[in-house]
């Protein structure tokens, strides 16, 4: 078995633990973010990064890792890249986390229980290039464990040079970039706290050789958690119910997204905009910021939700970037008048633009 299917293994037995450790957190709220196993929990919204050398065999490894928390959102972004050395094959890998806990969610209406569903939503994507192909020598790796009163669920996800593959919440997924849905449904209290948790983990393994391929190569993965604020109520309740949490700035159902937490001293300020009016009647002009040069991907998403065209989704280089979306969807068909949104993710972190079409 080589070095990168090794390592891979190893993680899939160790990550069910690393998920349930969430279960005993103390304070509330509070973010926790790990880079390769380096952990650090605060109690109020704030991000780590890192760059640094990892141990790998036969090659020279780099890790990048960012992890972020706000109010009602997580996200950890992993990055490996190797550089073989000569006549023998040789990798190495790392894994950057996030998890979030808050005790404060209540739903206020007529006293007793009901039945609820938290909406969630998760969006991953990877990237990798070079390794050793023969076997799959590059692969990501994504695992998800989210919880709202003790109705729980999980999902891994693979992503390799040959393939891909889910189970659990990402069944049925494929492809360098994933979006799901999530939603939790059971018995929720009224009038009485309850606790949602979030965990998320990004690994990267590389394996190759610098016969087969002499250029370095590297890994990506970066994944994000967060409440559905696209489907504009945070849980389904029946009428005359609501639901509050000050510390994930949720009232009366209804989630706005913190902007700017910390900066990030690795990857700086992520900006996106649009440029010239808005309402808007034609094309829609978007300018964008990266901080640094990393995977990134722009999208276009409906009201519910749902991503109806993607601008970019490549590896880029830092900077400002201009973009038209010409308001169709990727099939080429014209978008009705209404509400979009304009979301751009790089380096583990998002920001979203609302637009509005009109003739």
């Amino acid at each position: 078995m080589s070095p990168a299917r090794k390592w891979i293994r190893s993680v899939v037995v160790a990550l069910p633990m690393l998920a349930g450790s969430v279960g005993i957190a103390s304070a509330a709220p509070n973010w926790t973010v790990d880079l390769n196993s380096s952990s650090v929990t605060w109690n109020a919204p704030f991000s780590r990064d890192t760059s640094s050398s990892v141990s790998s065999s036969n090659s020279t490894s780099t890790y990048s890792g960012h992890g972020a928390g706000s109010p009602g959102a997580i996200s950890a972004f992993c990055r490996v890249e190797t550089n073989w050395l000569s006549g023998f094959s040789g990798g190495g890998g790392a894994r950057t986390a996030g998890a979030a806990r808050a005790d404060d969610f209540v739903i206020s209406g007529p006293p007793g229980s009901i039945s609820a569903t938290l909406h969630l939503r998760i969006v991953a994507s990877f990237g990798l290039a070079g390794g050793f192909p023969g076997n799959g020598g590059h692969g990501a790796h994504v695992w998800a464990n989210l919880n709202a009163n003790g109705i729980g669920t999980f999902g891994d996800y693979y992503f390799n040079n040959f393939n891909s593959s889910g189970t659990g919440l990402f069944s049925g997924y494929s492809g360098p970039v994933i979006e799901v849905p999530v939603n939790l449904s059971g018995t929720f209290p009224v009038n009485s706290p309850f606790v949602i948790q979030l965990y998320i983990e990004s690994t990267a393994g590389t394996y190759g050789n610098y016969a087969s391929d002499p250029n370095p190569g590297f890994v990506m993965s970066v994944e994000s958690v967060l409440l559905d604020s696209p489907s504009g109520q945070v849980m389904t309740l029946p009428d005359g119910y609501t639901v509050n949490s000050p510390s994930w700035n949720v009232v009366n159902n209804t989630w706005s997204p913190t902007v700017g937490i910390e900066p990030s001293t690795m990857a700086g300020t992520l900006d996106l905009r649009i440029v010239g009016p808005n309402p808007a009647a034609g094309d829609v002009s978007l300018a964008c910021r990266l901080p640094a040069a990393g995977a990134a991907q722009i999208a276009i998403f409906d009201l519910s939700g749902r991503r109806i065209r993607t601008l970019i989704n490549d590896w880029c280089e830092a900077g400002e970037r201009s973009f038209v979306w010409d308001g169709r969807t990727d099939a080429g068909v014209r978008s009705p008048d209404g509400v979009f949104f304009a979301r751009v993710m790089a380096g583990g972190r998002s920001v979203t633009r609302r637009i509005v079409r009109v003739r």
